[in-house]
């Protein structure tokens, strides 16, 4: 090599000056030299971990609009008439599409899935042109009212557009919680959006209830749906012939080497991120945090709640107190080993789904490759209730008539098997294990069920930490679900047993302590001034994104040595010696002067006291800092119960304080919430 050099005149010239350079540079210029050419080696081998992790994505991600052909240009190759669009938060919403794409199909009529961060005002220009075309929107609502973060950017774009729509034909449907203010704010917004910009509604909108048979109020609504597409035009069904079964497949198992060394192992996006972990972390790529902490906060008593500690020193993350962490929590192994047992399929088997026809959804139920262990641990539910469709088509599969039968009743959507499946299964909390072990003549193939079963949800907590105060760690205050049903049935939640249950001093290896998890921002933020008053209602683990807030104000205290605007706190629970979460803190925080601390201990007296009971014994006080002084108010704890009860606790105390009339009462507190000055963060 160095002969070749000296044969080239201008290379032997280049070395010749970089040798007296190198003589004449001194230490510490040696270095910097090396320090720089170690940095930026460094920088290039991180670069190319990164292209070889995205080499082994799951088709799960979906590709930028600038890759894929447009939604018209796919519909009109495939002659397809309509287009399904989703936007879910959680998951839910999602299922609901890939199983109303699936209903279609088995009924002969094609349609194309896509999520609806794809589509925007003009493909749906296109969509309008288009002769007997449809679009459906299943639309989840996140958050106060809020769009899903992938459906944002496409109601954004239908807010601001001014380009007409007509002659477009549309449908909505909506799954939001009824306790919450804003009920299905996303899919009302839209459905008012189309239809003002000469949208033509073809079935009315459709609004799922999660506190009230969401899936059958969508089975009706998809009822209605089909009937709209078939009386349009029997151009939707040229394609594919209508068949009579509950379930067409929509995925085929494809074979694959048991010597496959790309395997997902729990991973939601890409193969291998668990083992390398790359930030951004986020829902496709979640962190794996140690627990470094996880005691008990009840002193007394049969009910517990978990003081969780996780390590995030590694994660870089960035979040403001009131927000929250998104735990993806995994099946406990005797429900798995149970469910193989019952399949009798081999847990190590590899299980590898590919899409059965080109106009199906791009992305698989769950990442595959993966072994049968890890499909049935850490993608498909099998804690939750059984859905109507999923009970519909295992009675398909059940050779005994007797057990197909009580199977079709059981998914019947009619009243009498709504409430049969309410008793059975809702209240006595039976899952897809239950359904096997109840209806043992089922012989569905392994697959066929991974298909039809739901992915495992990510649960949400409050961040329950201090940013400022807390910064390499994240706290979650966890209430530990363990109940009995009428019938003596234990039921145990799935992610706070979980949880509960990885105690740092009695597991024996680190990786059974790891828990993948990434940040959900919300608006449930405290004022960006210490000098806003705030008034905090909470009741049981409620209290979480206060401890929050409270930790976040005594260190800005501490660090800018400011005083802090008020804080009320309203704090219930039953007992004082049993369940009062963070005693010490809060009763710390009272001592100096930071905190005004009103408490409720609802079983500790004859007479229950509530936190509104609370509120109106200061309601004086509450109405000066709301009116007067522009004070922030939080409302944090169950919605059924707690919410509904503050809520009109608070139009009580606006009517007679603020001498207004009921339906002045009504429109302050509107305004308030319109100002973003009333921040609910409830659950159902």
């Amino acid at each position: 090599m160095f002969t070749e050099l000296h044969q080239d005149p201008i290379a032997h010239v280049i070395m010749k000056m970089f040798s007296l350079w190198m003589i004449n540079l001194s230490f510490v210029d040696l270095f910097c030299f090396f320090l720089a050419v170690l940095s930026l080696s460094v920088f290039w081998f991180k670069r190319r971990i990164q292209r070889e992790s995205m080499k082994f994505s799951t088709r799960t991600e979906t590709l930028p609009n600038s890759v894929l052909k447009s939604i018209t240009e796919e519909m009109l190759q495939g002659d397809i008439h309509v287009a399904l669009f989703y936007g879910s938060q959680t998951g839910t919403a999602e299922k609901f599409a890939v199983d109303l794409h699936s209903f279609l199909f088995g009924q002969g009529i094609r349609s194309l899935l896509r999520n609806v961060e794809a589509c925007d005002t003009t493909e749906l220009c296109k969509l309008a042109s288009m002769r007997n075309s449809l679009a459906v929107f299943i639309l989840a609502t996140h958050g106060e009212g809020e769009p899903t973060d992938s459906a944002r950017s496409f109601v954004d774009s239908l807010s601001q557009a001014t380009t007409r729509l007509s002659g477009l034909q549309f449908a909505v449907f909506g799954l939001g919680n009824s306790a919450y203010p804003q009920f299905n704010a996303c899919a009302v917004l839209v459905n008012r959006l189309l239809r003002r910009r000469g949208g033509i509604r073809s079935v009315e909108l459709g609004l799922g209830d999660e506190l009230d048979n969401m899936e059958g109020t969508f089975l009706n609504w998809q009822t209605s749906l089909l009937e709209a597409i078939t009386q349009k035009s029997l151009a939707y069904s040229q394609k594919v012939p209508s068949s009579n079964s509950p379930m067409r497949r929509m995925y085929k198992s494809v074979p694959i080497s048991s010597r496959h060394s790309k395997l997902f192992v729990g991973e939601p996006l890409t193969v291998g991120s668990y083992e390398r972990q790359i930030p951004p972390f986020t829902a496709k790529n979640p962190f794996l945090a140690h627990v470094l902490v996880n005691r008990e906060l009840h002193t007394s008593g049969p009910r517990s709640c978990r003081h969780i500690e996780l390590d995030t020193s590694g994660a870089d993350f960035h979040y403001k107190p009131g927000d929250h962490v998104a735990v993806l929590p995994r099946n406990p192994e005797c429900l798995v080993l149970k469910l193989s047992n019952l399949l009798d399929v081999n847990l190590n088997e590899l299980i590898n789904l590919e899409c059965i026809d080109e106009q199906n959804p791009r992305q698989t139920p769950f990442p595959c490759p993966c072994t049968y262990h890890t499909a049935l641990t850490h993608y498909v539910d099998l804690s939750g209730p059984p859905r109507l469709q999923l009970l519909t088509a295992l009675s398909v599969y059940a050779t005994d008539p007797e057990d197909a039968r009580q199977l079709r009743y059981l998914g019947s959507n009619t009243l009498e098997g709504n409430k049969y499946y309410s008793q059975w299964i809702l209240e006595e909390r039976r899952n897809v294990v239950d359904i096997f072990m109840e209806f043992p003549s089922i012989r569905i193939p392994a697959d066929c069920l991974l298909e039809l079963l739901p992915r495992i949800k990510p649960r949400f907590y409050s961040i329950s930490s201090s940013p400022l105060r807390d910064s390499t760690s994240l706290h979650l205050t966890v209430a530990v679900v363990s109940e009995q049903t009428r019938r003596g049935r234990k039921f145990n939640g799935l992610t706070t047993k979980w949880l509960a249950d990885l105690i740092p001093e009695k597991c024996t290896d680190d990786a059974s302590i790891l828990v993948p998890i990434y940040l959900e921002t919300s608006s449930f933020h405290l004022p960006r001034s210490c000098n806003i008053p705030v008034i905090m209602v909470a009741a049981g683990t409620g209290l979480a994104p206060f401890r929050s807030f409270i930790r976040e104000r005594i260190e800005q205290v501490r660090i800018t040595g400011s005083k802090s605007a008020s804080m009320l706190l309203f704090y219930g629970c039953r007992h004082k010696a049993e369940d009062f979460l963070y005693a010490e803190e809060l009763l710390s925080a009272s001592k100096i002067g930071l905190l005004q601390l009103h408490l409720a201990f609802s079983r500790d007296s004859l007479n229950k006291v509530y936190v509104q009971d609370r509120m109106l014994e200061v309601a004086g006080e509450i109405w000066h800092l709301m009116d007067a002084c522009n004070a922030h108010l939080y409302i944090c704890g169950s919605a059924k119960t707690m919410y509904r009860d503050v809520n009109k606790c608070l139009l009580t105390l606006i009517e007679t304080e603020g001498r207004k009339s009921k339906d002045q009462a009504e429109f302050y507190l509107k305004r308030l919430r319109a100002d973003g000055r009333y921040h609910v963060d409830v659950w159902g």
